[in-house]
């Protein structure tokens, strides 16, 4: 990594360490209507009343859950007017360093299965109010250069639980999630995306991907505006497991899918 990366590089599959569902602090009536939704559409195996994701790693079907905006998702919000509250938004508060710390250039030129690499303080750089952190200055300039060729897509929030789980309005992602773990982490067409664990990955990845990420973009838009897709980083809300929060096996079976 001292010399850096060119640019964006081709599609790339990331690798996992994540751990169980997110859904605390989600009323317990809305996850249960949301799992049947997303059964009945996904044709996910089963969603347990404690976990936002599939309890196996079946392989979701073109339907997708979360393909247009819930009816309780509020107006889009203008990102200038919308007040950060430390106490409450701990996932996007500006104090800490967006992405965990990693360095998010470095993605781009990383192999399939590799972990992140951590950034350093010593080459941070601040976009829309947030703290970059990057492992080389190489990294630093290129990110400097185009930010936005580099950010996660979606705040760097679980991008399966973004485009796909439908009971999350503004104001819980922001307290709460969806959480993310940047050793998972998936490059497609010069974009990056990161998830909480493996199974979450690859049922973002089967099926039909371009319905599944026009409908992550509707929802993030949404919430923060058509202007301000980049205007927030997840700081605060993260997640890391070695057994992805499932039986060893299944979590294995499921990484070995994908690589």
């Amino acid at each position: 990594m001292e010399g850096g990366v060119a640019g964006p590089a081709p599609d790339l599959v990331g690798y996992t360490t994540d751990a169980p569902g997110i859904t605390a602090g989600i009323p317990a009536d809305r996850r249960r209507r949301a799992a049947v939704l997303a059964a009945a559409l996904l044709g996910v195996a089963a969603f347990t009343g404690a976990r936002a994701y599939s309890s196996g790693p079946a392989a979701p079907a073109n339907n997708l859950a979360g393909s247009a905006l819930s009816s309780e998702q509020p107006a889009p919000e203008d990102a200038s007017t919308i007040v950060i509250d430390d106490a409450d938004d701990a996932c996007v508060v500006t104090t800490s360093p967006a992405n965990d710390g990693y360095d998010v250039v470095a993605y781009f030129s990383l192999k399939p299965g590799a972990e992140g690499v951590v950034g350093s303080s010593a080459h941070a750089f601040v976009y829309q109010g947030y703290s970059y952190y990057f492992a080389t200055a190489a990294n630093r300039k290129l990110f400097a250069a185009s930010p936005a060729s580099y950010v996660p897509q979606w705040g760097g929030f679980c991008a399966y639980g973004v485009s796909s789980e439908t009971w999350w309005l503004w104001d819980d992602v922001k307290q709460s999630g969806p959480k993310a773990d940047p050793n998972v982490w998936l490059v497609r067409s010069g974009k990056l995306y990161l998830f909480m664990y493996e199974v979450p990955k690859r049922m973002f990845i089967t099926g039909n991907v371009d319905a599944r990420i026009k409908s992550g973009i509707a929802i993030w838009t949404g919430w923060v505006g058509a202007g301000s897709t980049n205007a927030f980083a997840n700081t605060g809300c993260f997640w890391a497991d070695p057994l992805c929060g499932r039986k060893g096996d299944e979590c294995a079976a499921a990484k070995d899918t994908l690589n």
